[in-house]
């Protein structure tokens, strides 16, 4: 979105001091054409028009297909992002692809080549930049204007600046590491800008064709501040203020655009910038799982702190002691929270992580932030069963953590109170270790249960004992076994009031449940003599039709309390049943209630 692209590169600061392009810099834009209708180009009927910010529109094609901008509308987007960065800039909309979306060397050339007689004889003397978000599907690890087939670019763009307009080039969306597409390459990567996604003239498009209006209208507010700046002094601008970023999969290091502090420094008034990197970093380790200094698993939580001004923006973790900065990747964006991490896999003992930071203004630090950490794993339960501590079922899905387990590792789970030590186990109980196991608690009493693992390599080394987790934490927790359901006395009866369409069907929830707890209750209907033999068959005949529904009351459970819920649309004279059962935490569902109602005669 512009509302975002602009303040990161500081379009609104500039504009703030007055830096908003003008007559000094027509901008021109080749590209699929450009609707001058939309709000962001003036909204006018013609091109030239008044207020329009469009001064000249035309087709370079050799067929004139007669609109505005082809369906795609990409250079309509693409003008209204040049138009917003330089909002009082002029815009040269020339059609340079053909209705199916083509275009070709020739046609690109000859365009830049009417814009240089343009500006020779006068028709628009003040274009200063050319806008080009184009590219083909080759990737060219040197600049391109060394090859015979793309030689004709660079000789266009020295042209170009020979008579005062700078090209500004898309590098394509590839995401390759090996080279950029053409005509990028002539010469090569100079700037980054932002490209994802922006909104503008009523189309919303990422990549680096909408990186390039952002760089091409700064151009154009650079040279309405300082009309007698030649190009290389406002490229040097660009360059030397812009924030240096690091993609994460490349090992070099481009600016981003700064608007404002471009304008500054070609103004001879630089900003003040910070050049320091965040030498003094340091690194703290913390275990995801285990104690302060001392890590249970491999998985750690990484944080850096710094004094410096601009804050750490981004770190690279490593392992292993690396040369430079360069050699470390990915680099990620980094925050208080920190970064998780996982150490070295081999043999307990110590880690060292090494930590590689730049600061927001794009320095970086010359040599890594280290910290180490002692890692000691424990056997470990988990049972495998989401975000829940409560279970109903008897059979269990267990992960099974072993630290250096081998093929002579064997292992007994049990939920035995009077399993005290490995030589508890019976020999049945010993299985081969393995990460994953499916365990079945011994007996269905009810309540906590709580799992003891013991380890062997015959023979036994030694045990750990571990109460059930749902999910992995610190601490040892708890999972509750419930497969009781609920019971309903006497006491819940059902009600009915019926019309001759509806049914309303009440009672009073007074069900019971020793292990979790009522949570809802179900209530069934069937049309038909007889009502669902039991709450959770919602199967009906071809004849009859079933409905349920979950009540729960909406302030809590309040004794005396009346749920009711009111069945319409019901046909008249008919009979149904209905079934009330109470479902309890651990979704065990009682037998339940019945009751019986027939809708009235219709009137």
């Amino acid at each position: 979105m512009l509302a975002q692209s602009l303040p990161l590169i500081s379009q609104p600061a500039a504009a703030a001091k007055g830096y908003l392009g003008g007559p000094e810099c027509d901008i021109a834009v080749l590209d699929t054409g450009a609707d001058f209708t939309v709000p962001e180009l003036g909204a006018c009927k013609a091109a030239g028009d008044p207020g329009c910010r469009v001064v000249y529109a035309a087709d370079m094609t050799a067929v004139n297909d007669g609109v505005r901008d082809d369906s795609s509308l990409h250079g309509t987007n693409v003008a209204s992002i040049a138009a917003s960065v330089a909002p009082r800039s002029r815009i040269i909309a020339l059609d340079i692809f053909d209705k199916d979306g083509f275009t070709y060397d020739s046609i690109v050339v000859n365009a830049i080549n009417w814009l240089i007689e343009s500006k020779r004889n006068g028709a628009f003397p003040n274009t200063c930049v050319i806008n080009l978000s184009l590219g083909d599907d080759g990737v060219w690890p040197t600049p391109c204007g060394l090859t015979s087939t793309e030689a004709v670019y660079e000789a266009a763009f020295s042209e170009a600046r020979a008579a005062g307009m700078l090209p500004v080039v898309a590098a394509g969306n590839a995401g390759t590491t090996a080279g950029l597409a053409s005509p990028a390459c002539a010469p090569y990567m100079s700037l980054y800008a932002p490209g994802a996604l922006i909104t503008a003239g009523g189309k919303t498009y990422g990549g680096t064709s909408q990186a390039t209006p952002h760089v091409a209208g700064a151009v154009a507010v650079l040279k309405a501040a300082v009309p007698s700046a030649t190009l290389d002094q406002i490229v040097t601008a660009l360059r030397e203020t812009g924030k240096p970023i690091r993609v994460p999969r490349q090992t070099y290091v481009k600016p981003r655009l700064n608007l404002e502090a471009a304008v500054e420094f070609l103004k001879g008034t630089p900003l003040p910038r910070d050049t320091d990197p965040p030498s003094d970093a340091t690194l703290t380790l913390t275990p995801v799982i285990g104690a302060d200094g001392e890590a249970a698993t491999l998985q750690v939580l990484a944080q850096l702190t710094s004094a410096d001004p601009s804050g750490i923006a981004i770190a690279c973790l490593s392992n292993a002691p690396l040369a430079s900065s360069e050699a470390c990747s990915p680099y990620r964006p980094y925050t208080a929270a920190g970064l998780t991490w996982t150490l070295a896999d081999g043999a307990d003992g110590s880690r060292t992580v090494y930590a590689w930071a730049a600061d927001a203004a794009g320095n970086f630090a010359p040599s890594p932030a280290t910290a180490s950490i002692s890692v000691k794993r424990t056997p470990r339960l988990e049972i495998l069963a989401g975000d829940s501590n409560v279970t109903r079922w008897r059979n269990l899905t267990l992960s099974v953590m072993v630290p250096a387990a081998s093929s002579t590792t064997e292992m007994c789970i049990t939920d035995r109170d009077s399993a005290k030590s490995a030589a508890d186990c019976k020999a049945s109980q010993w299985a081969p270790y393995s990460p994953i196991y499916n365990f079945k608690f011994s007996s269905g009493r009810q309540g906590v249960k709580a799992l003891k693992l013991f380890i062997r390599d015959k023979p036994a080394v030694g045990a750990v004992t571990a109460a059930v987790v749902a999910r992995v934490e610190a601490g040892a927790a708890s999972i509750l076994f419930d497969s009781a359901a609920p019971s309903m006395p006497g006491t819940v009866k059902l009600k009915a009031n019926a019309t001759s369409s509806s049914i309303a069907v009440s009672f009073v929830p007074a069900a019971r449940d020793v292990g979790t707890g009522i949570a809802s209750y179900l209530l069934v209907m069937r049309e038909g003599s007889r009502p669902p033999s039991r709450c959770s068959t919602f199967d009906a005949s071809p004849s009859s039709s079933t409905s349920s529904t979950f009540l729960r009351p909406p302030g809590g459970w309040v004794a005396g309390a009346v749920l009711e819920r009111v069945f319409e649309g019901l046909p008249p004279r008919t009979r149904f049943g209905f079934r009330v059962c109470a479902v309890d935490g651990a979704g065990n569902i009682a037998t339940g209630r019945v009751k019986y109602a027939s809708t009235s005669k219709a009137l």
